[in-house]
This record gives structure tokens, sequence and C-alpha cells, in this order.
């Protein structure tokens, strides 16, 4: 469906931020994203993308990489250089909610670091050819290394900002720390739910779960995490930690300790070039 002129007087009125899901070249979007309204969702999406430019209403987009994606990265950043955009989040798969049921979908952290290394590579290639786009979860990772600033990154913040820099409300009025957390609570686990709307004691409910994800929630209380190289540029996310306890085997740490070898390692071998891409993306 196309966005309609009143939908786009109040996007400006009141300066609202869009974002939408790109999965991709069109047969995978489609694939992952079908409609009941339209018959081509990738067209609907790219056609409402370019109507709010036209607008000065610049969309930024996500991708969900699944398993029958997650070996075509380049296809889907040559997309996105395709449609406009100056950056790509690529992000492993959530193994919450309805991906948790669907094991078509699904594929190890090692087989998603794997392809997320050729595709900062390509990335960086591709940037030296003098076409600027950057991936934005490395971006942030380099500005956390190369500045002493905080990114404002609130899913990778140590201590854990999750229920305090955002909170997701439902359409029933429940409140949640993340969307993870809402994710875990359509599973038929409501232990992070800070409350309703409707609660009449909902502030204290909010400063309860607050309090323990403040605690839960620091490098420091995870023994491996405080003992780790990497803890200064590190985060924590105990909903992520409880959820793995609870649901997965996967190991809390995943990709990140290897992720951060990569990212080393492509700063200790970078040509002066390379370290000008690095810090364009860091905002250097």
């Amino acid at each position: 469906m196309e966005l309609n002129s009143h939908e786009i007087k109040v996007i400006k009125k009141y300066d609202l931020k869009i974002s939408t899901s790109l999965d991709g070249w069109k047969e995978v979007h489609n694939q992952n994203r079908p409609s009941n309204f339209v018959s081509d969702p990738y067209s609907a999406t790219i056609r409402n993308i370019e109507l709010l430019r036209s607008k000065k209403i610049y969309p930024s987009a996500l991708v969900t990489i699944t398993a029958q994606s997650l070996h075509n990265l380049k296809l889907i950043i040559d997309t996105y250089v395709k449609n406009g955009f100056s950056s790509i989040f690529l992000r492993p798969l959530n193994n919450y909610g309805c991906a948790f049921r669907n094991e078509k979908i699904q594929y190890s952290q090692e087989e998603f670091l794997k392809e997320y290394k050729k595709a900062i590579l390509y990335i960086l290639e591709i940037n030296k050819k003098g076409c600027f786009i950057r991936e934005e979860y490395f971006a942030i990772l380099l500005r956390k290394i190369l500045t002493p600033f905080n990114d404002g990154f609130v899913d990778m913040q140590n201590p854990c900002a999750l229920g305090r820099m955002c909170m997701i409300v439902t359409q029933n009025g429940d409140i949640f720390p993340s969307d993870e957390s809402r994710m875990i609570s359509e599973m038929g686990d409501s232990y992070w739910k800070m409350g309703n709307l409707n609660d009449r004691d909902l502030f204290e409910k909010i400063n309860e779960r607050q309090k323990e994800l403040s605690e839960t929630g620091t490098i420091d209380s995870i023994n491996k995490c405080k003992k780790c190289v990497y803890s200064p540029f590190c985060y924590v996310d105990p909903i992520k930690n409880y959820y793995i306890k609870k649901y997965s085997n996967d190991e809390y740490c995943g990709i990140k300790e290897p992720l951060f070898d990569f990212i080393f390692g492509l700063i200790y071998s970078a040509t002066d070039d390379e370290m000008s891409i690095f810090r364009r993306w860091a905002n250097v």
C-alpha cells in the first residue's frame, strides 16, 4: 500500500522518523515479507521510499537476514546501494518469537560471522571505488574503539540501557525494556514485562525492573566478560543472557570476541586509505 497525502502531512508535521524493512533484492524481500494488500511488496516498499524522499523525508531501512539470504550478503548490499542508501545494518537473526519456531530460517552464529566478514571486506572495497556506504554494526564498534565517546546505540551499552534509554509499548499497553523482551513474552514468558499503561503502580514496577537490569547488566556481573581484553569496548545484555540460559544452547558471548579479533586485525593491517574510510564510518 502506498502512503497517502494525509499520512505524509502527519509525518512532516510531527517530524516522525520512518524506518522500514528492506531484506534485499525483490525475490528474497517478497519471500520474507508477503502481503495481503499487494502482490509485489518489494516494489511497493521502494515506491514509498522514493515518495518520502521526494517530500524531503529520508527513511532508514533494516534488513532481516535468514538462512535463505545469508550467503548472498553482497546482493543485499548491492540492493541498498542501488536504492540510494548510504548505510546498512547487518545483524544476525534474533532467535526469538516467530524465528524460534521456524528452523528453516535459522543459522549458527559462526555461519553468520563467516559471511559478515566477507560482507565488510566487500563494503570496504566498494568504498575504495568511490561508493560510500557503511555497515552500522561495524561502525558502532569502530566508534567504541577509535573514540572516547558514547556511541548512543541503546542495544550496546555498558551498563545496560534497556528499559532506561528505550521502552517498547504494545498495542494493549504492555511495556517492555526491549523488542527482544516483547518477543519473549509472545513465546509465553512475560518475565521481562515492566507493567501496563493502565497499572496504578506502573512507576514502581518500572523502577523495580530498571534496578534489576542495572544490577545484572554490567560487564563486571559476568566473570568471562570482566576478564576479557575487549571488555572496555563491549556491552552486556541481561535479557539475551536470560533467554540463552532458558531457551537456547548458544554461548552468551556469541560472535563478539571473534568479531573484535576481526576488527582489530583490520585496523592493525589497514592502509592509510583504509583507515581514512574507517574514520569516516566512525564519524571521527
